[in-house]
């Protein structure tokens, strides 16, 4: 992988059938990814859809182990871009006392004013974290969750973040 990681990017991915999680709203499961600065694919994690994005972040950023030349792997990015769902005083606060940047817009209120904060320069490369689902969706056994277990589905999670890194080492 290389160079050093100046912003990741979170997002979830689009929803799909499975067993995750069941309540009365109904059965599904969702990928959440973050991927580094070009694209490729740092760490995923599969939750329940009825689980929501805010309490599955500081999980899925704390997965993430990049090799260095020398020394420990590093485990924090300088800045994190998330979606509209990631919205949270505590998420930002949380993110910020990891000595994280966030760049999180902010969720739209009807009839109520709120202060916009200027978005950062992470917040315009959302499209990178879109195209590599994008990626992930050339696989059909993540478009749409046949397996009723988790360790399967994860494991072609897996799986299929492998070959996209390797199809982006490789060119």
């Amino acid at each position: 992988m290389g160079a050093s990681v100046s912003g990741w990017q979170l997002c979830p991915s689009k929803k799909g059938g499975g067993e995750v999680g069941s309540g009365w709203k109904g059965k599904g499961s969702t990928i959440h990814l973050l991927t580094d600065g070009e694209g490729i694919p740092l760490a995923a994690l599969v939750r329940s859809v009825l689980v929501h994005e805010q309490r599955v972040a500081l999980a899925v950023v704390d997965q993430v182990r990049v090799p260095q030349h020398r020394g420990r792997p590093k485990q924090r990015p300088r800045t994190l871009a998330a979606d509209r769902g990631y919205d949270s005083g505590a998420l930002r606060e949380a993110l910020r006392r990891r000595g994280i940047r966030p760049s999180i817009p902010q969720r739209r209120w009807p009839g109520k004013f709120r202060r916009r904060q200027p978005l950062h320069a992470a917040s315009a490369a959302r499209w990178i974290v879109e195209r590599t689902h994008a990626w992930l969706d050339n696989w059909r056994r993540l478009v749409v969750r046949w397996e009723r277990s988790v360790q399967n589905y994860t494991a072609f999670l897996a799986i299929a973040c492998f070959m996209t890194c390797l199809r982006r080492i490789l060119g």
